[in-house]
Parts: structure tokens; C-alpha cells; sequence
């Protein structure tokens, strides 16, 4: 099936609104199937698991897409992202990130930016704020996270604060529609 045998028990857990008009299908193909690759295919996770729902946000469908077939639900339309490009895209990036970094002096931290809407270039951006690595251990990693919790709400035991549910950031505030509601 082309997916690492240590990756091909795992899926992507999605929601989604029902579209019931051609104009949100078209978007939905256009960009959010398009980042719902983007994040699965690099990492080889082959299945993505979808819920649709309502605007009172209650899934009332469920689908399982194929990683590797979203390309092929928007081949030969307007709109249609190619998956070759991005994969390029993706590969001549990161050689550059690496041919960079093998320049830089160890213990030097990087930050990379890419605004594709702004200014349509990749940035790597010498940043002495972003925090060393610790070694991984399960007690470096506690005390990372207990202090990360710390600086961004300056409290202990807060790691919230700022947390916010995104899940309904892509509805469409509109009355419902009169029409049956579709699923991709």
C-alpha cells in the first residue's frame, strides 16, 4: 500500500461542516482537502477519518478518505492542487532548510517562516529566544513542559488559559439551509 508498516494503523481524526452547496464543496476540495493532506501524507498516516456535522456541530456522517486518493477527488477540476507540486515543493525546501543549517554553528537556533499569502518565500530566522533542546528523558521532559506552562500563563498548573476549541472555526454563521445536507 506504500505506507510504513508502523504507520498504516493510523489515522487522522477530522470534522468538517455538511455542505449543501456546490460553492463549499469547491472549497472544501480546494484548501481543506488540500491541508488534510498535507499533514497526513508527509507523515504517512493513510487513512483520514471525517465528521461531518451539523451547524449545532453534532456529526451526522462519518467517512474514511484515503490519504493518498484526495489528489484524485480534485484532478481536472479549476481549482485542482497538484500533489506532485507540493511534494516537490516540500523537497526543494527542505534540502534548502538542510544545506542552511549544515552551515551554522552547533548550538545555534533557527526559526523558519513561511507566509505563502504574504510574501511567498521561506525564511529561516537565527532566533537566540527559542529555548535548547533538552535530552529526552521523562524527567527533562516534565520539567520542560511544567515551565513552558509557566511563562505562557504565569501560573502553575494552567496550561490552558488560552486554549480554544477551533473544532467550529470553519462554520458558515447562516441560518440552516431548507435543503438536505451532503457529505463529501
Amino acid at each position: 500500500s506504500g505506507v510504513a508498516p508502523s504507520m498504516e494503523r493510523y489515522v487522522e481524526l477530522k470534522t468538517s461542516r455538511l455542505m449543501d452547496r456546490p460553492r463549499q464543496v469547491e472549497n472544501f476540495e480546494k484548501h481543506k482537502l488540500l491541508r488534510w493532506w498535507a499533514q497526513s501524507y508527509p507523515a504517512g498516516v493513510p487513512r483520514i477519518l471525517v465528521g461531518f456535522r451539523d451547524d449545532d456541530g453534532f456529526v451526522q456522517k462519518i467517512q474514511e478518505l484515503q490519504t493518498a486518493k484526495l489528489p484524485k477527488y480534485v484532478a481536472g477540476k479549476p481549482y485542482a492542487w497538484d500533489s506532485d507540486i507540493c511534494v516537490s515543493f516540500l523537497d526543494k525546501a527542505l534540502t534548502w532548510v538542510e544545506t542552511e543549517l549544515s552551515a551554522a554553528r552547533s548550538g545555534q537556533r533557527f526559526r523558519l517562516e513561511y507566509c505563502p499569502k504574504r510574501c511567498r518565500e521561506i525564511r529561516l530566522i537565527r532566533d537566540r529566544r527559542i529555548p535548547p533542546f533538552l535530552e529526552p528523558s521523562p524527567a527533562n521532559a516534565h520539567s520542560a513542559l511544567y515551565a513552558v506552562c509557566i511563562a505562557d500563563d504565569g501560573e502553575a498548573g494552567n496550561a490552558g488559559g488560552r486554549v480554544r476549541d477551533t473544532s467550529r472555526d470553519d462554520i458558515d454563521h447562516e441560518p440552516p439551509p431548507s435543503k438536505q445536507p451532503r457529505m463529501y
